[in-house]
């Protein structure tokens, strides 16, 4: 399964009482964000890796150089936003008309360096046996919870709709796709659009 990742990677580790931000520190011969990306470069099936950077960052190019190094994963770089949702935004749309409607877009700190192999390994074979995984809510600040409650509903039905469609169908290929949200007020569908899936 191919699946893509998003490193937001623009905080200035304001807490973190040192000069620099903390993705940047050392660690055990590398970076901390060398370490986060590390399970990510070494797994064939991440198509790419988007980072999103600070307007005035000054310590990826010597990340960037190191790696460089034959063999490893694709990375390119945004400018970030000045909270972690916005550089999250800002990264997913450079992944528009590249990741497909049925691939898995991950999202991982910079400042996570200790994601072990076994783990994303784990998560990506969960995601793999759910192709009928919705999501609701909102991730990213300034969306109130009666929107998020709205959105709920709205997903609770497509569920109800996924399910009674898989015990009509049990063939895979006959069943619905994800991407249409069945309106429960009309006798219409309504297709969800990528700005929908993504901030979900």
């Amino acid at each position: 399964m191919r699946y893509w990742l998003v490193m937001p990677a623009a905080g200035l580790s304001s807490r973190f009482g040192a000069d620099g931000p903390k993705q940047y520190a050392p660690l055990d011969g590398r970076t901390v964000i060398e370490w986060a990306l590390a399970p990510f470069l070494a797994d064939p099936r991440c198509a790419q890796i988007v980072v999103a950077l600070a307007r005035d960052d000054t310590g990826w190019m010597q990340v960037a150089a190191r790696l460089a190094a034959p063999g490893r994963g694709s990375v390119t770089t945004v400018g970030g936003g000045a909270q972690r949702s916005h550089s999250v935004r800002l990264a997913l749309a450079a992944l528009q008309g590249r990741a497909g409607p049925d691939e898995w877009v991950l999202v991982h700190d910079a400042a996570r360096p200790c994601l072990d192999a076994h783990d994303l390994e784990r998560l990506l074979g969960r995601l793999g046996a759910h192709p009928g995984l919705f999501l609701t809510g909102s991730g990213f600040r300034g969306v109130g919870i009666p929107d998020c409650i709205a959105d709920a509903r709205k997903t609770a039905v497509r569920v109800a709709d996924w399910l009674t469609e898989i015990r009509l169908n049990p063939d895979p290929t006959m069943r619905p796709d994800p991407t249409i949200r069945q309106d429960p007020t009309k006798s219409t569908t309504t297709k969800v659009t990528e700005d929908e899936q993504r901030t979900r």
